[in-house]
């Protein structure tokens, strides 16, 4: 396939899929995220980034991720929005990179509450939020896996959709 073709069926909206082969890279090993249970308290820690945004580029989506063996769950999500074309971290918890965030991925109400506690009630509303279940919930279920993948479709959908209105 020619190097344009590509940007052209994702303008359509067509989604060009791969498959996998032999001779694909390894996946990265990582270790899953560490949260506090505990209520309120230390912000949400970072959930594990493979081929996230560069460092010193504002990243459009944040990913929070729950405690749970999950790590290859995690990479596989990270993978997809890299795969969607969207600039992503995982969650921190610095001010400025919660505030200049398109949308949020986050894993498990609970940790949704927490986050979107320390936003701003402007935030809130402003921003694309995808809020799935706990980690190790999605990892067992194929059925919750497919409308994680459909929502991320959406989430990429609606951000180009902002950005293509933004740039007219």
């Amino acid at each position: 396939m020619r190097a344009d073709a590509g940007r052209r069926l994702a303008e359509l909206g067509i989604d060009r899929y791969v498959l996998r082969s032999a001779h694909a890279a390894a996946p990265a090993t990582e270790a899953p995220a560490r949260v506090s249970p505990a209520g309120p308290g230390p912000a949400p820690a970072p959930a594990t980034a493979v081929a996230a945004s560069a460092p010193g580029t504002a990243a459009r989506v944040l990913l929070y991720a729950g405690t749970g063996g999950a790590g290859a769950l995690l990479a596989d999500i990270g993978r997809s929005l890299s795969l969607l074309r969207l600039d992503w971290a995982p969650g921190v918890e610095d001010d400025a990179a919660v505030s200049s965030a398109a949308g949020f991925v986050v894993l498990g109400e609970d940790l949704a509450r927490r986050v979107a506690a320390g936003l701003p009630t402007d935030r809130l509303g402003a921003c694309e939020w995808i809020i799935a279940g706990q980690p190790d919930d999605l990892a067992r279920g194929a059925a919750a896996k497919r409308a994680l993948w459909g929502e991320l479709k959406r989430l990429a959908r609606t951000l180009s959709a902002r950005d293509a209105a933004a740039k007219h």
